[in-house]
């Protein structure tokens, strides 16, 4: 699963930096969200459950 979570990240940050349309210091600007949001983020994309 840290290998899924780096590629993502990696997906996400080279996606932003290569977007003709919009500014990539702006976008590098925001707060990355906590790991542990992004983890149960994930968790309800597989497995179509809703946090409760």
């Amino acid at each position: 699963m840290p290998e899924l979570f780096i590629a993502l990240d990696a997906k996400i940050e080279w996606s932003q930096m290569t977007n003709p349309f919009g500014s990539g210091k702006a976008a590098s600007q925001k707060v990355k969200p906590k790991p542990a949001d992004v983890a149960e983020k994930l968790r309800q994309a597989l497995t179509g459950m809703r946090a409760s």
